[in-house]
């Protein structure tokens, strides 16, 4: 609705606005903001209009997608939150914003790290094309997040037995939203693989380096990539990766 507000959007209410109602100019510029809390309003709204139709969003969808991996986690969950609704309703309508999107896999908050892979793994299903592409900043991404195989002993920081329990409980809790999500992401690079192996760049290297991953659903997920790869194109890989012999042994 329009408003005398000379803060884009700072009249709006995100959660009722009704597409015919806002101006998208506005919203236009609330996302291109420097203030957080405009940006995290305007993706609020733009998870509304996705609700409505991706006609009403897809405007606004480069913008959308450059806030997924920015300095804010509110704004970064909340735009990939957009994304994720368009995922599901029209995958391809993500063509050209699934770079951002993969780059915000690489994020060390657990939390933009799992959205963002759970949205990709929409995308993946019906278009693996769209994906494949990206196969090595994903890989980057469940590198540089591994897990150390021990979790934190506390008891050398901290002596309040309670305070050590809820310490650990936190701990254990982000520990398996994160082998979720690592493991969300090996399983969306399997799917391109498998879906359009034609468009997975070289990531033989990368894929052989998880082998040897902490998690071992991750390590099974990167045996499964050269699989399929090897299968499309026995040249792709060779003959001596590990995992293959793993998989004929199996």
């Amino acid at each position: 609705m329009p408003t005398d507000s000379a803060e884009p959007l700072g009249d709006v209410d995100p959660d009722t606005v009704d597409p015919d109602d806002v101006a998208a100019a506005d919203v236009r510029a609330a996302l291109g903001s420097d203030d957080p809390l405009a940006q995290r309003r305007a993706v609020e709204v733009c998870e509304t209009l996705a609700d409505a139709g991706v006609d009403a969003v897809e405007p606004h969808l480069d913008a959308v997608a450059a806030l997924t991996h920015g300095g804010h986690s509110a704004v970064a969950l909340g735009a990939i939150a957009v994304l994720d609704t368009v995922a599901e309703e029209q995958p391809g309508a993500l063509a050209d914003r699934i770079a951002p999107l993969a780059e915000a896999t690489g994020m060390h908050i657990v939390d933009v790290q799992l959205t963002s892979a759970s949205a990709l793994a929409k995308v993946v299903v019906d278009r693996p094309d769209l994906v494949a592409p990206h196969a090595p900043t994903l890989l980057r991404a469940i590198g540089s997040t591994e897990p150390t195989r021990e979790l934190t002993d506390f008891g050398e920081v901290v002596d309040d037995p309670v305070t050590r329990r809820t310490l650990r409980e936190k701990e254990e809790e982000e520990r398996e939203r994160r082998l979720s999500a690592r493991r969300t992401l090996i399983n969306v690079v399997v799917a391109a693989a498998e879906g359009a192996p034609d468009a997975v760049p070289d990531v033989v290297d990368e894929l052989v380096a998880l082998l040897d991953d902490v998690d071992p659903g991750v390590a099974a997920g990167a045996a499964d990539a050269l699989a399929e790869l090897a299968a499309a194109d026995a040249d792709r890989v060779d003959a001596d990766v590990p995992a293959l012999a793993l998989l004929e042994a199996v």
